[in-house]
Order: structure tokens, then C-alpha cells, then sequence
């Protein structure tokens, strides 16, 4: 027996994944149906987590802590609609593009319009982003406030610097989904610049049945979970890459192990 293995890298995300189901024409409809049952489970959970790691990848791959900007921004006045957010949003996207086209550089984003329900206020909307930091001017004095200010006009804003790298942005993802933990993933609760790097395909192997998920050589693990039975089952890792060279090992020599295989 045998099950499939897929591997992601999106920068310093490592994401793992096994997951096996072998029904046989022989099978009873009884075992069939138990098979896939298992299946099935396996998928919901792994689906369940790609809505967090969607947006995962895209900020590993395109952010970095310490440089990149987190805003929040709200629209002064009563608890607008949605639409009213949505035309302040795309005032300021347009006018964000202009003033990092002035300065020669591309302007990338990671936008949600969050919802919070307070008490006598009712539901407010304001929106929160990551953007890639506009730099420093000749001066040594960093762009980005001024920049802002000029461009949010629509009520207050906040700005801080993009933090987490060492739990791949896990929480600040949480933070940004938490309205949505209940809803489909799609453009009306999030989106993103069309300029992002977006991540490759994964790679899929064909491994042993008894074979148990394990950090590759230079990744640290951050989650790793599963549920096996008779029937099937699944497991997957998330890690962060802490040591590219090896982890580049790793990659080169599976890759030559499957290309020796494909051609057998």
C-alpha cells in the first residue's frame, strides 16, 4: 500500500501533507463507504486550514517583519455601510499606487474589512492591511506616514510594523480572519494586489504507507497534526524554514529521487 505526500514551501512556510485511501474493487459497500468516510474527513481538515494558509503564504512570500506596514483604518462619522467602505478603500488604493509611483516603487497589499459589533453602536467596518513599507527619503526620514496622511482622508489610521515572522504570521492572519472563521474564503471578505508573488505547486510524491510526516532537514515545526485509522487518515505539517541551505539539500536530493523514478 502507499499514500501521497505533498510539499509547499511560500518563503520561510514550510507546509507537509500525507494523505492515503485505497478502495479496491473487491471492497463490500459497507468498508467502501467506510473508506470514503475517511477520505472525506481527511480533505475537510486540510481545507480548513488552507483558508489560513492562503493568506500565509502570500504574506511570507511578499512581507517581511520589521519593514512592512500593519494599518488599521477607520471612517470617522456613524457606522458606515459596506459599500461606503469599500469606496473609501478604493480612493485610497488609487491614491496609495500614484504616490509609490512617484517614489519608483511597486505598491503591494493584503486588505479585510473587518466587522466589530459593539454595544449600542451596533456593527462598525473598518478596514485593517499589510502594505510593503514606501522607505526613506534622502533624508533618512521614512515615508510611509506622510504618504498615509496624505491618502486616508476618510477618519483615523493606525500604523505599525509588520511582526511574527517566527510563527510564519499565524496570528496575525487569526487576527485578520476572525471576523470570516465562519464564512467561505473569497474576494468579498479579503483581497490582494495583483502584483504579489504567488506561491509555487507542490510538490507530490508517492511514499510508503508507514510513512509518518517529519521536518525536513532545516525547518523547525510549528503544528503538525493527523488521525489515522484502518480505513485511511491524514496528516500535515506546518514549519518555518530556519535553515535554508539544508532545507535546499533536502529539496535538490527528493527532486532527483523523483525524476529517477518518473523515468523508470
Amino acid at each position: 500500500m502507499a499514500k501521497i505526500k505533498k510539499e509547499l514551501a511560500s518563503g520561510q512556510l514550510y507546509e507537509g501533507y500525507t494523505y492515503k485511501t485505497f478502495i479496491m474493487p473487491q471492497d463490500t459497500p459497507k468498508v467502501r463507504a467506510k473508506k470514503q468516510k475517511a477520505t472525506s474527513d481527511a480533505k475537510r481538515e486540510i481545507n480548513r486550514i488552507q483558508t489560513t494558509l492562503k493568506m500565509m503564504r502570500l504574506i511570507c512570500l511578499n512581507f517581511r517583519a520589521g519593514k512592512d506596514l500593519f494599518l488599521g483604518l477607520d471612517i470617522a462619522g456613524e457606522p458606515p455601510e459596506r459599500e461606503q467602505v469599500k469606496a473609501n478603500l478604493r480612493r485610497f488604493l488609487r491614491e496609495m499606487r500614484d504616490e509609490y509611483k512617484k517614489i519608483n516603487l511597486p505598491f503591494k497589499y493584503i486588505w479585510v474589512i473587518e466587522e466589530h459589533d459593539r454595544e449600542g453602536i451596533g456593527v462598525r467596518e473598518h478596514v485593517h492591511m499589510i502594505i510593503n513599507s514606501a522607505g526613506y527619503d534622502e533624508k533618512g526620514k521614512r515615508r510611509d506616514f506622510d504618504i498615509l496622511a496624505r491618502c486616508w482622508k476618510a477618519g483615523d489610521w493606525t500604523a505599525r510594523r509588520l511582526a511574527g515572522a517566527d510563527e510564519n504570521f499565524a496570528d496575525t492572519v487569526e487576527y485578520l480572519l476572525k471576523t470570516y472563521k465562519d464564512k467561505p474564503m473569497n474576494a468579498r471578505s479579503w483581497s490582494h494586489s495583483k502584483n504579489l508573488k504567488k506561491p509555487d505547486k507542490p510538490t507530490r510524491t508517492i511514499v510508503a504507507d508507514s510513512t509518518r510526516l517529519e521536518a525536513p532537514p532545516g525547518v523547525k515545526i510549528l503544528r503538525l497534526r493527523g488521525d489515522q485509522n484502518e480505513f485511511g487518515g491524514y496528516e500535515y505539517l506546518i514549519g518555518r524554514i530556519i535553515d535554508a541551505a539544508a532545507f535546499k539539500r533536502y529539496c535538490d536530493k527528493r527532486d532527483r529521487i523523483r525524476g529517477k523514478r518518473m523515468r523508470e
